[in-house]
C-alpha cells in the first residue's frame, strides 16, 4: 500500500518522469516484437516456407509423397503449380494409407477418377486459413464441381460425397494458396 501511494505521488511531483518511465518499456516491447517478426519473416524464405507453389510444397514434404505420386499420375502439377489462389486440403501418406492397396492402385491406373478425387480435395478462387473459416458449417465448392461442407468447431471437418476427414495441420502458407493436411481421403 506504502509502495503503491510512493509511484502516484511521484508521479504527480514528476508527471513527465514516470509517463516517459513507463512508455519506454512499452515502446521497447514493441520494438522487440517487431524485431522478432521481422527476422521471421526474413528467416521464413530460406527454409522453403513463402515463395514455394503448392506444389514445391508436396513435392519438398516427404509426408505427402503418396499425394505427389497421385498429382504427378493425374498431370495436375502444373495445376497445382498456377497462379491460384487455391485452397487444398492434403491428404497425408497415413491418409492414404487408409485406403485399401487395391483400390489405390486401381484409382491410381484410372487417370479420369483419380483426377476427379483430387480436385475434390482442391477450393479454388480462395486462400482460406482456418481462422478465416466461419464457426458452423460452410459448404464449398471444389475445382472437380462437387460440393464439400467444411466444418469448425474445436477442428475443421470435412466432409465429401465420397466420404469425411479432419484437418491435422492448418495453414501452410504457399505462394499460390494455402494447404491444410488432412487425415483421409474425401
Amino acid at each position: 500500500q506504502v509502495h503503491h501511494s510512493s509511484p502516484v505521488h511521484h508521479s504527480t511531483v514528476h508527471h513527465s518522469s514516470p509517463v516517459h518511465h513507463i512508455a519506454h518499456p512499452v515502446h521497447h516491447s514493441v520494438h522487440q516484437v517487431h524485431h522478432n517478426v521481422h527476422q521471421v519473416h526474413q528467416s521464413a524464405p530460406v527454409p522453403k516456407a513463402a515463395p514455394q507453389t503448392i506444389a514445391e510444397l508436396v513435392v519438398g514434404n516427404p509426408k505427402f509423397s503418396t499425394l505427389l505420386a497421385a498429382v504427378k499420375a493425374a498431370d495436375l502439377v502444373d495445376t497445382l503449380s498456377g497462379e491460384g489462389p487455391f485452397t487444398v486440403f492434403a491428404p497425408t501418406n497415413s491418409a492414404f494409407d487408409k485406403v485399401p492397396t487395391d483400390a489405390l492402385n486401381s484409382l491410381l491406373a484410372d487417370k479420369d477418377a483419380l483426377t476427379a478425387v483430387l480436385l475434390r480435395h482442391v477450393v479454388p478462387g480462395a486462400a482460406l486459413q482456418g481462422k478465416n473459416i466461419p464457426p458452423g458449417a460452410t459448404k464449398l465448392e471444389t475445382a472437380g464441381g462437387e460440393e464439400i461442407t467444411v466444418t469448425r468447431d474445436n477442428y475443421i471437418h470435412i466432409t465429401s460425397s465420397a466420404g469425411s476427414a479432419d484437418v491435422v495441420l492448418f495453414d501452410v502458407i504457399a505462394s499460390n494458396g494455402v494447404v491444410h493436411a488432412v487425415n483421409s481421403v474425401f
